[in-house]
């Protein structure tokens, strides 16, 4: 009977224990937060995370765990001011250390631009941007283009990327084609027809005003009537030029 008690009362305290541990635990981790440290070689960068001011040049702040958007540019005063963008996920309470050099970025361009840039599978930014030679291989990666890989290296400085076009040939361009000769075309007769139908009415009327006579008066309404046709078809004809240049 008292060795059933005894290991009964071990059984509990163990328990007991277990369940004081696990607690200060799960208090101890939501209480954890990771040490973000940025520092650049520019005193006068500014460091943002999520859009909110971090601080100038070097900063240090903790982070809960989650993922959040680092962007960092020199003063918004200097016409040529580099930018930074990289994402920070925080899973643990390790220190995180970042270092970005402003003065040996490499400036990155592409054709075409607004290309994503990655590291793994991280995205840096979109093209044009400065990228931190911290990056020493990258991917880039557009809709319709095919994907590349490049190494980072001072030799890219002002220099363009270019991307395969990989979709769908939409074959000549709208102004290549023979229906934008025959609008322009048509949009010169249109006109000149409807200045010219137009001079004649003013002509006329200008007849009947002097003489009175009805036969002047039934011309100008006949040659305003025609140049009001030829207006009617120039605009419905500059309308489905604009439409074609904007759809192309």
């Amino acid at each position: 009977m008292e060795i059933f008690v005894h290991t009964n009362f071990n059984y509990k305290l163990v328990l007991v224990l277990s369940f004081i541990v696990m607690f200060y635990v799960k208090i101890f981790s939501q209480d954890c937060k990771a040490r973000l440290i940025v520092k650049t070689d520019e005193k006068n960068s500014i460091i943002k995370l999520d859009n909110n001011l971090l601080g100038f040049g070097n900063v240090e702040t903790e982070l809960s765990e989650g993922r959040y958007i680092l962007t960092l540019h020199e003063p918004v005063d200097l016409w040529d001011a580099k930018y930074f963008k990289d994402t920070i996920t925080v899973s643990n309470c390790n220190e995180i250390n970042l270092f970005y050099h402003f003065n040996s970025a490499i400036y990155l361009e592409t054709n075409p631009e607004d290309v994503s840039v990655y590291s793994k599978d991280s995205l840096i930014g979109n093209t044009p941007l400065f990228i931190p030679d911290k990056f020493s291989r990258i991917s880039l990666s557009k809709k319709d283009y095919h994907d590349r890989d490049i190494t980072l290296n001072k030799q890219l400085n002002n220099k363009t990327v270019d991307l395969k076009y990989i979709g769908e040939n939409n074959g000549k361009s709208f102004y290549e084609k023979d229906i934008f000769k025959i609008l322009v075309g048509g949009i010169v007769v249109l006109g000149g027809a409807t200045a010219y139908f137009k001079l004649k009415a003013d002509n006329r009327y200008e007849s009947y005003q002097a003489t009175g006579e009805q036969t002047y008066l039934d011309q100008t309404r006949k040659f305003d009537l025609i140049s009001g046709i030829t207006m009617g078809a120039l605009q419905i004809n500059f309308g489905i030029l604009i439409y074609y240049f904007l759809t192309d």
